[in-house]
């Protein structure tokens, strides 16, 4: 490889950053910094941009990140939310909140047969989306 006489290679990169919000710095060392215009019409941008937005946008409910914090309004919540979004009917969302009346860390307590239990249509679906919200906040200690 052959390198240009013309350009200083010992030029520090932060001061070659664009100001702009709609830039992102993707490095793998802060010896090479590359700049991603997320502004670009690229299919492939748009799908990621896309992607993550959605991912950020799943658990935009405004409860605490960690449900073995929640408190008992955390969880209905949670309850009224998750079943609206999922599709749940109108009858079984309104009886969420009497089905489960605990916070967060009673929730950690209960099996699967828990959750179908007291909602057999639904309850499943309650449980996996409560243990991947587990999973998540556990994972970031």
């Amino acid at each position: 490889m052959q390198l240009d006489q013309n350009v200083d290679y010992n030029t520090n990169f932060n001061n070659r950053v664009p100001p702009h919000s709609s830039y992102i710095m993707d490095s793998s060392s802060w010896d090479s910094i590359s700049i991603m215009d997320l502004n670009s019409s690229s299919p492939i941008l748009t799908k990621i941009n896309s992607l993550v937005s959605n991912s950020f946008d799943e658990y935009n409910d405004h409860l605490p990140a960690d449900p073995r914090n929640w408190s008992r309004a955390d969880v209905w919540k949670w309850l009224e939310t998750t079943a609206t979004n999922e599709g749940l009917p109108d009858v079984i969302t309104h009886e969420l909140p009497m089905k489960f009346p605990m916070n967060g860390k009673a929730l950690c307590l209960m099996t699967l047969d828990m959750y179908l239990s007291r909602v057999p249509v639904g309850g499943k679906m309650l449980y996996r989306d409560f243990r991947t919200r587990l999973a998540r906040a556990m994972s970031t200690f």
